[in-house]
């Protein structure tokens, strides 16, 4: 398996700016501090997955890892302990993709690969309008990689290569949202959400990067 792609690089200016947000002057926008909060998004997902089924038909052969799309949605639930700063914990699904590639005397390998996420962040809320507002978010993410791998003809798979692979892997996530206030409880927003260290150990030089998450949703304050 190759080394986890570089997606650390925007980490650093990302957590100064989650530190800075705690001195950001207020705007006149709804106070949010001491309130609850929960959001339900829907997008667009993205993983480099594309090259596994051509790497697990064709031992030694290293395959390009082509970027895949697919529906994805997130949840979160979080708690405002300061007017711009919030913790929050979620959970997410960035989609099901598949890859094929020729295998054997006419057969066809493909695996389908799914992408769950469990995440803690920090959240830092920082005005810009009276009815918005940029959210920043760094945290910590357990993705969980599953796949299985099937053939069209039913084909023996290769020796050492499961039908299936569930691997669940720790790594660093971070995003940023640009959020407008509806009423004082309502809020629409849009943002992108990056989650590292995406990849499997066990299938055959796994995909191994950086998976990411284009989501529009609602959030709301209680």
């Amino acid at each position: 398996m190759r080394p986890a792609a570089s997606g650390n690089r925007w980490f650093v200016p990302l957590a100064a700016l989650v530190l800075l947000a705690a001195g950001a002057p207020a705007a006149a926008q709804v106070v949010s501090e001491g309130k609850g909060v929960l959001t339900i998004e829907l997008g667009q997902g993205a993983a480099p997955v594309g090259g596994i089924a051509s790497e697990v038909a064709n031992p030694g052969v290293t395959a390009t890892h082509d970027t895949l799309h697919a529906t994805a949605f997130r949840f979160s639930a979080g708690y405002h302990f300061a007017e711009q700063l919030s913790v929050e914990v979620g959970v997410g699904h960035l989609g099901t993709m598949q890859t094929n590639a020729p295998y054997g005397a006419g057969d066809v390998m493909s695996v389908q690969t799914s992408l769950l996420v469990i995440e803690g962040d920090l959240v830092a809320n920082i005005p810009v309008a009276p009815n918005a507002r940029i959210d920043l978010t760094l945290g910590v993410a357990e993705t969980g990689l599953n796949s299985t791998i099937f053939t069209q003809n039913g084909s023996a798979l290769p020796p050492g290569q499961g039908a299936s692979d569930n691997v669940r892997r720790l790594g660093a996530t971070g995003g940023l949202d640009v959020e407008w206030r509806l009423t004082s409880v309502t809020s629409i927003l849009i943002g992108y959400h990056a989650y590292t260290h995406v990849g499997s150990p066990v299938l055959r030089d796994s995909a191994a990067g950086t998976a990411t998450a284009l989501l529009a949703g609602v959030r709301f304050e209680f």
